[in-house]
């Protein structure tokens, strides 16, 4: 039997070490990503008309394509302020029940700015959600937080925005 000298196998522990690296990269599973945004609804721009008024409206059609009812609220224009996005006054809101579709009419902003139609659609809570929800005044803050947190309850839809 050969003997290795201590010098030699520090060589071959260094050699082999990126091997390991390698091989434990390969075998362990990476760290979990997050999951997909949830898609409860889609929107599309189906066109501008007027009003009987003369007034331009933009039209668009909102899709709930989850297999439950949706609450959309807010339902209207965003103008750009300052590099961020802001709700205009005179927004609405809805329920689609599962595989409805409607119709919003918009009135565009009268000056020369930025702005797209957007829906914030929620699902509606879970029998969980709702016996969390009234434990609430009895859970201390922090325990209630972590139990109610759902970040797959609600999904954003904007669609580009228009320029004037």
């Amino acid at each position: 039997m050969m003997h290795i000298s201590k010098h030699n196998r520090w060589i071959i522990s260094l050699a082999f070490a990126p091997l390991a690296c390698v091989m434990l990269y390969l075998v362990l599973p990476l760290a979990p990503t997050s999951p997909p945004p949830p898609r409860y609804v889609s929107v599309a721009f189906l066109g501008y008309t007027n009003d009987v008024l003369g007034r331009v409206l933009g039209h668009f059609a909102v899709s709930n394509f989850s297999g439950f009812r949706i609450e959309c609220s807010p339902v209207g224009r965003q103008i750009q302020t300052n590099h961020a996005w802001k709700w205009l006054p005179g927004y609405t809101s809805f329920a689609l029940k599962a595989g409805e579709a409607m119709t919003a009419e918009v009135e565009p902003p009268t000056n020369a700015i930025p702005w797209r139609f957007g829906v914030f659609a929620v699902r509606p809570p879970s029998r969980i959600q709702v016996a969390i929800d009234k434990l609430e005044p009895w859970l201390p803050r922090r325990l209630y937080w972590l139990l109610s947190d759902d970040p797959r309850r609600s999904h954003l839809v904007q669609i580009q925005p228009f320029e004037k």
